[in-house]
């Protein structure tokens, strides 16, 4: 198992493993876990890593402008993601603040990528978590009965949102047969600050 002694190697393996799980979809970091907080209680959820891009520190999901980690967010916009690879022992956490994208033009740009059949994810009639009587979805029978393209589903676009994190803290840990490893990184002053830290 590969171990590491330069944390500069560490923090290019991090973005790299966090770029990785985005572009890949059966990989380990494709799918982490987001926690907010509403101020009393933390909230964490499984969500899809869209896009990691290292240059800008973000890291990218998307969510319904009407989900309760929405509301987190516009009162506290800081959150933390956790990625796991089981095969190479690694856990990241990764935090930062977290900017809201409704209907501007990266939402746009973001949006139109998604093929209109994916579109469903954002239609519900109510809103995500709202209590329902049977299991079956909440669509609306627009999707069973209408013809699904760009235009006939743009009208769900007011749901869409991007949830872009700026990164300003990494901490990696790095579980070892021959010892456990981990290490803290900080953005400050327009760079990293980085340390080892006890396991």
């Amino acid at each position: 198992m590969e171990r590491f002694d330069d944390l500069d190697d560490v923090l290019r393996s991090c973005w790299n493993l966090l770029y990785k799980g985005a572009v890949q979809v059966k990989d380990d970091f494709h799918t982490p876990v987001l926690a907010t907080t509403n101020g009393q209680t933390p909230n964490a959820r499984t969500v899809v890593l869209r896009e990691t891009i290292p240059a800008e520190r973000k890291l990218v999901a998307y969510s319904d402008i009407r989900s309760g980690k929405i509301e987190d967010i516009q009162q506290y916009p800081h959150a933390c993601w956790v990625f796991w690879n089981p095969s190479k022992h690694i856990q990241i956490r990764a935090t930062g603040k977290v900017m809201i994208h409704h209907k501007d033009e990266l939402a746009a740009e973001k949006w139109a990528r998604i093929a209109p059949a994916k579109r469903r994810d954002y239609a519900t009639t109510k809103a995500p978590g709202n209590p329902k009587q049977f299991a079956e979805n909440d669509l609306s029978p627009f999707w069973n009965n209408s013809v699904l393209n760009s235009e006939t589903t743009d009208l769900f676009f007011e749901h869409f949102v991007v949830l872009a994190t700026i990164i300003e803290e990494i901490d990696w840990l790095h579980l070892h047969r021959e010892g456990h490893q981990r290490a803290k990184f900080y953005w400050v002053k327009q760079e990293w600050q980085k340390m080892w830290a006890v396991p």
